[in-house]
């Protein structure tokens, strides 16, 4: 490679031989052997990074067993895979006051950040560049100024930017605030079926006992859900979302067929949970002491009686429910094991402006699950005529909330998935289910067609 001639025309796309612009300004372009053009700038690391630098390069040391050589990376332990660094950045720009169309041109440009001290080190291009940006920005926030006023009209376009910078944040509060009535619903079931503390000793052997060991589970599983939700994990929430989907279909069976879980669950219960056998000393692991615990009448399972969740699925869920085992359930096992079909889920990082985070898509995909699975909650046999209404009440509101969630990502046309239509299919039989766009989303819908 060399340094382009001084009487060139200069690269930065000003029209100005190279002598009398970049050059002059500290800026260096070079040529490599394929003819791309790339520069350097003669700028100094300011004395306020040198400690840190320095620390840098011990850390190396200590982590590695050596020092760091020229051919290592200056910033060794960044996440370079992944938006983490934009998504930790951008909330702190926010706090220093920095405007909205300031940090949108900044990522648009990876990480430009020019001010008075630094643009004489930065190409004219790369500033007329921001500046298109920082344009850009205000003529979306334009057409989100005006949503309001289209959706009083009738009309639904917008552009794609519009609708995630809107969408975003009403699925981020639809979010935040599901996760939270979905746990108060839980706890307001299992106070109702557990007077005190401490009822379930062992294993549960009794239907109130069950049930609420798969709703204290459940609330374990919606907190676990929110902590990952603040830190973008999209995979470990769809594996999460995989056991609510479980728990959903064998509560269902349970309200479907009355001896499903004195014939499936319990004998399945009674045959695992306990102790092994012990003869002269050394632990039988094939023969487990079932009736020490139980008796000696208690259920005994054989291999034909072993559950299997995709018959029980197909047996005693709703239609929509085997759509969902298909798309949702077998997308979510992926995350569960080390499976190379996530890699393009884990190595791809949407556009933090025009695609909708991973991670609320998942949380809404999860949260739906829970909200099925609350309606469960409520239709059981030992549950009080008022619990059930009162939760029916509130499963309602939850699934026409999560319904307004996944009309805007279906309106996003360019990305939407066929999930989501599912989604919306299952939430829509949910018989306490009023949601006031249901005819606009079935019109759009025809409209698609």
């Amino acid at each position: 490679m060399e340094e382009i001639g001084k009487n060139e025309e200069c690269p930065c796309g000003r029209g100005k031989k190279y002598k009398k612009c970049c050059k002059r300004k500290g800026i260096r372009w070079y040529r490599d052997d394929e003819g791309s053009y790339f520069s350097k700038c003669e700028a100094s690391i300011p004395e306020e990074f040198l400690e840190s630098f320095d620390q840098s390069q011990n850390r190396f040391y200590d982590l590695f067993g050596r020092e760091p050589d020229p051919d290592d990376l200056v910033i060794y332990d960044a996440e370079r895979h992944s938006n983490s660094y934009y998504k930790a950045l951008i909330p702190l720009l926010r706090e220093c006051g920095i405007s909205e169309s300031w940090i949108y041109a900044m990522y648009r440009t990876d990480g430009l950040m020019p001010n008075a001290m630094n643009e004489k080190y930065i190409t004219q291009y790369d500033l007329d560049a921001f500046a298109a940006y920082i344009k850009e920005y205000e003529e979306i926030k334009d057409e989100i100024d005006h949503w309001g006023d289209k959706r009083e009209e009738g009309e639904l376009n917008v552009s794609v930017p519009a609708l995630v910078m809107i969408g975003s944040k009403i699925i981020e509060k639809q979010i935040e605030n599901i996760a939270s009535s979905l746990t108060i619903g839980l706890n307001y079931f299992l106070n109702y079926q557990n007077k005190g503390r401490g009822d379930i000793e062992a294993v549960p052997c009794t239907l109130t006992e069950y049930v609420s060991f798969v709703a204290i589970r459940t609330t374990k599983t919606l907190n676990s859900i929110s902590k990952l939700l603040e830190i973008s994990e999209p995979g470990s929430i769809y594996a999460l979302g995989r056991s609510l989907f479980e728990s959903y279909v064998y509560l269902r069976a349970i309200n479907c067929d009355t001896e499903f879980f004195s014939s499936k669950i319990f004998p399945s219960l009674s045959f695992n949970e306990y102790g092994f056998e012990i003869e002269d000393g050394i632990i039988n692991y094939r023969k487990i002491k079932v009736d020490s615990l139980f008796g000696s009448s208690a259920p005994k399972r054989s291999n034909k009686d072993v559950l299997k969740f995709g018959d029980v699925c197909k047996k005693y869920g709703t239609d929509v429910d085997e759509e969902l085992r298909s798309l949702f359930y077998r997308y979510a096992c992926q995350f569960v094991h080390i499976d190379a079909l996530t890699a393009r889920s884990i190595f791809y990082e949407p556009d933090l402006y025009t695609e909708f985070d991973e991670s609320l898509i998942a949380a809404a995909c999860s949260l739906s699950m829970a909200t099925i699975l609350l309606e469960e909650f409520a239709n059981l046999s030992i549950t009080p005529n008022q619990q059930k209404a009162d939760l029916l009440f509130l499963v309602g509101n939850l699934a026409s909330d999560l319904c307004d969630c996944f009309m805007i990502l279906v309106m996003d046309g360019e990305q939407s998935d066929e999930m989501y239509e599912v989604f919306l299919k299952r939430l829509l039989k949910v018989e306490s289910n009023t949601w006031k766009r249901k005819e606009e989303y079935l019109a759009m819908r025809e409209g698609g067609a």
